[in-house]
């Protein structure tokens, strides 16, 4: 009955504790939301430049800590290997007393025994070698997906500037001032234009509001991105990426990781052959309350045991099923890895060609222009104006050629060396 009772108590306690805790939860939520709320197309802004943005970024951003964390893991961890060859040291204390005496907490002084006791285990060379192998080969990929990381949120986060900048612009286009020469009607007319053509860049500018804060880490803000960002245009040295010389270096590192832990793995299903080798020494008792000397570590009271053992697989006792499969998957990783080369070979050419088009047409297009503003054209008729809108639609072409170009300009950003080693 009484623990029925107590059963009871403690569920309903535990009930109510969660219901708390879950209402805390839901009210700090709602004042989130609150002021989220303030936030959402808000006209209220802060100036944030390149360099404190970057710096922001790389402390805030969540993906940017992950990362970080898992490549001081990996060297932990190989660090830490070296610790099995530290001596474990154990304590125990036993208690012997008939019932009656430990009912009433009534305890002789010979009844405790308390004792601390070290010993000292000796890992096997193959197998730390081993694991010290695997341990290095990981933190060297973890470096690498951590370097990849950090050059595409760096370019994240230049595509932010870039499109602000670019919706910025949008936006002075629209808010030229309307000249007071013109009758009340047009004038009218003009400002309704320009109130409607704003408020189709007002989800542009939200969607980019909620971006830029998802790379700053930084909830509710409104972010003025503002000042001059890097600029890397290739047009100068579009003939010197070249794969085997400084273009591509963090990609093959890290397909030259992936084949060897393929072949980590092969020679490891191999070495499952072999039997293991184990040793232990064990040391003189360090302290036991029964005992009339303690640490006494004279050589003949240390003990070594060594043992082999080999666990066989009836249905495969040399492992040869494993060691097979392993090779397969060696060998299917370094055709993929040439494949991959061969690919991105050929895509390189392919976009070093489009490249070279695009500067040759934007060339062209800009003598166009200029060509088309510098011939004369009758005062009144409709030779202005189609001379005007030849103009624009010459203007508009070279914008396309500008985006085209700034998009390859990206793609060879990511791995160019040359850059990323001075940044």
């Amino acid at each position: 009955m009484v623990l029925a009772c107590f059963c009871f108590a403690l569920s309903s306690c535990v009930d109510s504790k969660v219901a708390a805790s879950l209402s805390d939860h839901e009210q700090q939520q709602i004042k989130d939301i609150a002021v989220a709320k303030k936030s959402v197309y808000s006209s209220e802004y802060k100036e944030l430049r390149w360099k404190e943005a970057l710096t922001m970024l790389y402390k805030g951003n969540s993906q940017y800590e992950s990362s970080r964390r898992t490549v001081q893991d990996t060297a932990k961890l190989r660090k830490e290997i070296w610790h099995e060859f530290l001596p474990n040291v154990y304590s125990f204390a036993n208690i012997t007393t008939a019932f009656d005496q430990l009912v009433r907490f009534r305890f002789q002084r010979d009844d405790l025994d308390v004792g601390l006791r070290a010993s000292l285990n000796i890992p096997s060379p193959f197998q730390l070698y081993s694991q010290s192998y695997l341990y290095a080969l990981r933190e060297i990929q973890a470096e690498n997906n951590h370097e990849l990381l950090r050059r595409r949120l760096y370019l994240d986060l230049w595509r932010a500037f870039s499109s602000y900048h670019d919706l910025q612009k949008k936006v002075d286009d629209i808010m030229k001032p309307i000249p007071e020469s013109l009758p009340l009607k047009e004038q009218i007319r003009l400002k309704v234009n320009q109130e409607n053509r704003l408020s189709t860049l007002d989800d542009s500018r939200e969607r980019l509001r909620l971006r830029i804060n998802s790379l700053l880490n930084t909830p509710n803000a409104n972010w003025a991105l503002v000042g001059d960002i890097p600029q890397s245009s290739y047009a100068r040295r579009i003939d010197q990426l070249e794969l085997d010389q400084g273009y591509g270096t963090l990609a093959l590192k890290m397909q030259t990781v992936q084949i060897e832990f393929a072949q980590v793995a092969l020679k490891s299903n191999k070495r499952v052959r072999l039997p293991n080798i184990s040793w232990n020494v064990f040391a003189p008792t360090l302290y036991d309350s029964t005992a009339e000397n303690n640490a006494d570590f004279r050589i003949e009271n240390f003990r070594l045991f060594t043992g082999v053992n080999k666990t066989i697989q009836l249905e495969d006792v040399f492992n040869q099923e494993a060691v097979q499969n392993a090779e397969y998957r060696y060998g299917v990783t370094r055709e993929r890895m040439m494949l991959n080369i061969e690919s991105e070979a050929s895509k390189l050419e392919s976009s070093k060609r489009k490249y070279k088009k695009l500067l040759v047409e934007k060339e062209f297009t800009r003598k166009n222009i200029e060509s088309l503003k510098k011939s004369h054209s009758s005062k009144y008729g409709n030779s202005i104006i189609l001379k005007i809108k030849e103009i624009e639609g010459l203007q508009q072409k070279l914008n396309s050629l500008d985006n085209q170009e700034e998009l390859i300009d990206l793609e060879f950003w990511i791995w160019d060396e040359q850059y990323w080693s001075k940044n």
